[in-house]
């Protein structure tokens, strides 16, 4: 008997032997899954990586290039605005003859300037508006006093009575 409890005991071992054993195969197949899977998303980013290393590369390039043609464009415009320079001054000692110039290269006004001009020609306008009105009176006023009986059959309204008074007192 107790060579089949020994026999028992070892079939018992044996059985959790297998039982452990199917186990980690189980483990050992699912992190090879796992380590494969890593092992291509590391290749994918490397060469992600080496991608935009390239490209990093190439917009150095594109800057160092750009950076140098915005010199290029600054010493133009620097020499553009000397001449311009040089040129007013010889047109300001000349006289400043602006009937040979083409209109495109003639001085323009400044919003600051335009609107200064419209202004005071409102100004004016005002101004002419007020004149033609007290021009106005004063003609009504004149035929007023040189035919008396001509205005007096209109009906006269208290503010024209009022003007008459106030401009034939003085």
């Amino acid at each position: 008997s107790s060579v089949s409890d020994n026999f028992f005991g070892m079939g018992k071992e044996l059985e959790n032997l297998i039982l452990e054993n199917t186990e980690l195969l189980a483990t050992k197949n699912a992190l090879n899954i796992v380590k494969d899977d890593l092992i291509a998303k590391v290749d994918e980013l490397s060469s992600e990586q080496e991608i935009l290393r390239e490209e990093i590369t190439s917009l150095q390039t594109s800057k160092g290039k750009l950076q140098e043609r915005i010199k290029q464009l600054e010493e133009e415009v620097k020499k553009s605005r000397e001449e311009l320079e040089k040129k007013n001054q010889a047109g300001r000692e000349e006289g400043g003859e602006e009937d040979d110039v083409p209109m495109a290269q003639r001085k323009r006004f400044t919003r600051v300037e335009m609107a200064r001009v419209l202004m005071e020609r409102n100004q004016y306008k005002e101004r002419l508006m007020e004149l033609q009105e007290a021009v106005r009176w004063t003609e009504m006023i004149r035929a007023s006093r040189e035919h008396p009986g001509e205005l007096n059959t209109k009906k006269k309204s208290s503010v024209w009575n009022f003007f008459n008074n106030l401009f034939s007192s003085s």
